[in-house]
């Protein structure tokens, strides 16, 4: 029976201690929002919303800009915004 231990260990001898670095922590993730999404939502936010709440805010970024991110990742977004 091999444990999580005998992976690492056969991982460690095929290629020695660069074989145990997290490769996915140099990937950006799939789900990221695109550069030019977010500095769109900023904008909206500074130009015509800064008044509203967060809820007027994404009821209009759904209708008008075609958003493609839930209400809670706006909402955390916006908490961020300086």
């Amino acid at each position: 029976m091999r444990g999580p231990c005998a992976a690492i260990s056969t991982t460690t001898r095929k290629d020695g201690l660069v074989g145990l670095i997290d490769k996915c922590l140099a990937q950006a993730s799939h789900r990221r929002a695109p550069v030019d999404e977010v500095t769109r939502l900023d904008a909206l936010y500074r130009e015509r919303c800064e008044s509203c709440n967060v809820k007027h805010l994404y009821s209009f970024y759904c209708r008008c800009h075609r958003c493609k991110r839930s209400y809670t990742w706006v909402k955390n977004h916006l908490q961020i915004v300086p």
